[in-house]
Formats: structure tokens, sequence, C-alpha cells
């Protein structure tokens, strides 16, 4: 399959402590030497709990906060652009096709501005069109996403938070990008407005022929949508593949801690989840071992001093960082027990 973004080695870290002088003695690792490919016309889920570097991610990909090292590459008409390494003019000039959609539909948008000028705020810093074409375009965009062009005038407050969502796409499609990181996108949603933007974003994908990250702590909507999930923990990604794999076979004990916590539907027994125990580690130590070590109900003495590589014994996209090939548990499992 095509490659449209590859990230290599990539870290970002902040700094946290500094010296009398100002110079930083200590940083908070935030991303620790994440590597990935995404795929032309597909969507890739990464999931993980609050805290994990998951929107810290997002972020660095599209060059909101700059890499620490590492860096994220865009293939353009087979050309690979570096979009960490840019000068102005031509990061101005990539950066069209990667956009980025953010968790909350009301702080992303300026309250002072109408939904018109939010929407084609991109094309006044990448096009030199006229007020009609703008028009035109805008109106465009707004009847794909599912909104009455006749509201362009009005603002932000007064639409509902699926409304504004739907806002947030036009003003992120409008550039027709080849790549969108959505960024909890149907976290702050109410359940029913949650399957409506769900459909939204597979109805896009396939119009607009869209690669997408789409960034969730939530397993059940990204079985939803993904075509294969990624796994993060503490910064890294400790399982990728393909979602049925993810999903029905998983090789991590994380991924297996997650799905066990996906609620089953019709089920009067209790939740019969995995429960995490253990210490996190500190985001400000470098960590020796496994960064799951402290957590996990597996856990052995190579654990804690060996880092695990990559392993790949069951197929070909099936990644897991893990030293040991383990039976575990996939949603299946879970489900046919509490049946």
């Amino acid at each position: 399959m095509e490659t449209v973004l590859e990230v290599t080695n990539l870290y970002k870290k902040f700094p946290y402590k500094t010296n009398f002088f100002g110079k930083t003695e200590k940083y908070l690792n935030a991303v620790n030497g994440v590597n990935f490919k995404l795929h032309k016309n597909e969507i890739l889920g990464l999931v993980g709990e609050s805290g994990c570097g998951k929107s810290t991610l997002g972020k660095t990909i599209v060059s909101l906060e700059k890499p620490s090292s590492g860096n994220s590459t865009i293939n353009i008409d087979g050309e690979k652009i570096d979009l960490n390494n840019l000068d102005g003019k031509k990061f101005r000039k990539y950066k069209r096709y990667i956009r980025m959609l953010f968790q909350d539909p009301f702080t992303s948008l300026n309250p002072r501005l109408p939904v018109k000028d939010i929407i084609a705020e991109p094309l006044h810093v990448h096009y030199n069109y006229n007020k009609y074409q703008i028009t035109e375009k805008v109106s465009e965009i707004m009847l794909k996403v599912g909104l009455d062009p006749n509201y362009m005038k009005r603002y932000p407050h007064s639409f509902s938070g699926g409304q504004r969502q739907r806002i947030a796409f036009a003003r992120a499609l409008i550039m027709y990008p080849k790549i969108l990181v959505a960024d909890e996108p149907v976290s702050a949603l109410d359940v029913s407005i949650q399957a409506q933007i769900i459909n939204l974003i597979l109805q896009l994908k396939k119009e607009f022929q869209l690669s997408i990250i789409f960034i969730s702590h939530d397993l059940s909507v990204v079985d939803l949508v993904s075509d294969r999930i990624a796994v993060m923990y503490f910064g890294e990604i400790v399982e990728i593949g393909d979602k049925k794999d993810i999903i029905n076979n998983p090789k991590h004990p994380y991924t297996e801690a997650l799905l066990s916590a996906v609620p089953i539907p019709n089920n009067n027994n209790e939740l019969n989840n995995i429960k995490l125990t253990g210490e996190l580690p500190s985001p400000l130590e470098k960590i020796t071992g496994c960064v799951f070590s402290s957590r996990c109900a597996y856990s052995q003495e190579i654990c804690k001093k060996k880092i695990p590589e990559f392993n790949n014994n069951i197929k070909k996209n099936h990644f897991y960082a893990c030293h040991f090939d383990q039976n575990l548990k996939g949603i299946n499992s879970y489900l046919e027990a509490n049946d």
C-alpha cells in the first residue's frame, strides 16, 4: 500500500525544571521514539488512556509542536517532504496537505468570527480568491459536511456541539488535504451525535480520499472507524496492526487490559476487566526496561532490565513490543465468557 505519512523516531520533550541561569535541567518525556506509517485512504486509530501522549503526538506530527528529535514525512506525488525541516514559505505550501481536527468544537473556533470567516481562513492564507469565489467554496464545503450555507453569517455560539464539530470539519477540509489528524473528535458530544459524526467521518474519508489518524481513548469508537489500530502507552506505541488482529488477538498485556474494560452490552455479571496495579513510571526519568513492566501481570525480571523490541510473530502487519508471545484474550473471548 502507498504510504502517505511516515513518522520516524519521533520524540517530544517539554522543559520541566531550570537552574538559576535558566538552563533546563529536567525534561518531561511526552513522546518517546514513535515510529509508524499511515497508508493512503486508511483510518489509523490511535488509542490509549489519558495522559499517554496521543494528543501531543498528533500536534507534533502536524508541526503545532516542534519535535525534540525525529520527523514526520508526508508523501506528495511521490516526493517525500519532511514537515519538521521546512522554512516559512515551503512550510505554508505543504501544510495544506495535512490538517488537524481538535477535540473541543467550541474552544477551537473563534467566537468573534462568523462561520464563513472561520471556514474561509485557510483560503486567505494559501490562495488569492475574491469574495465571490470564497463564498462559493464555503457554501460547497458546508453542504458536504451537512450544514446549511444560509447559516454562514452566524457565530459559533448559536450552534449545537455537533454542528460546531461540522464547522471544524469544514475548516479542515476546505483545503482538500491528503491527511487529517482527528484528536478525540467525538468525545465531547452526546452518544446520538457521536454516531452522526462517525458516519460523517466515514463518508468524508471516501469522498475526499482521506488518510486519517483517529485519536481516541474509547476502543469501541476506534473499532467502528479504523482500518488499523495503534495502541499507545506512556509516550510509546506498544502494539500496532490490523483492527481484527488487535481486537481479537492482542499480543501486548496493555492492549488486553484496554479490551477487558470495554463495556459488554446485556451483561448481568460484573465486568470482567483487568485491574492494573503498581506505580506508573516517572515521565521525568529514563526507563531502562519495558514501560509497562511496573503494572504488567506477566512481568518478569527481563522486563525491568531490557527494552523489548517490536515482535512480528503473527503476520506481517501486526507488531507488538513485548518480550513474550503470550496467549492473551481478545474482545471475543470476553464476550463469550460473559454471554
